[in-house]
């Protein structure tokens, strides 16, 4: 499964704002969500990337399961590895692409294809006041998208050939979860399925 969130932007932050708690709230967030997504008791899921699209900086950071070195469960070394590839992708000049560390990428525009292999065809989406998602959707889905602060673009299905775009709400109590927790929330789903 591929976890793609957008935020609009992502604020500056440093090793030693880290050390001493002053971590930007949207960074727990995106932690949190990257801990549910990858982290089984001992082990990483490599079946699953994970993406941060950053709109106002035209970012795309792109964590591969299969390749994916050096993140381990704690809040911590999760906000080094994060605030490491995003100081890198803003040295980047547009178009290019480095990896920061293995398995952790960082795009400067030119990410669209990227994008569209990772939305794959079933994509669910979030939205309030929707039908509720079924345990027999979950399973065929190949992503699920999610705005952290912001909504997710409209223009969806430009980034990906004949996307059907689910829009669904989560079953109480996962509807009003933790973003974090809807994610284990899926994987659950899909495991037992």
């Amino acid at each position: 499964m591929n976890i793609i969130l957008f935020v609009s932007q992502l604020p500056s932050f440093s090793k030693r704002d880290i050390d001493l708690g002053n971590t930007p709230p949207v960074v727990y967030v995106i932690i949190e969500a990257c801990r549910y997504a990858f982290f089984l008791s001992h082990a990483i899921r490599t079946d699953v990337n994970f993406a941060l699209n950053i709109f106002q900086e035209n970012l795309l950071i792109l964590y591969r399961g299969e390749k994916l070195r050096y993140l381990g469960p704690d809040e911590r070394s999760q906000a080094l590895l994060l605030g490491k590839a995003v100081d890198l992708g803003r040295t980047l000049s547009q178009g290019q692409s480095k990896e920061s560390t293995p398995g952790l990428r960082v795009w400067k525009g030119g990410w669209d294809s990227i994008l569209s292999d990772l939305l794959g065809k079933n994509v669910l989406a979030l939205r309030a006041g929707a039908t509720v998602v079924s345990a027999k959707e979950i399973p065929t889905l190949d992503s699920y998208v999610s705005g952290v602060g912001c909504e997710i673009p409209p223009n969806l299905s430009e980034f990906g050939n004949q996307v059907h775009l689910m829009e669904r709400v989560l079953p109480p109590p996962y509807d009003t979860a933790s973003l974090g927790t809807k994610i284990l929330y899926l994987h659950h789903v899909r495991d037992t399925s």
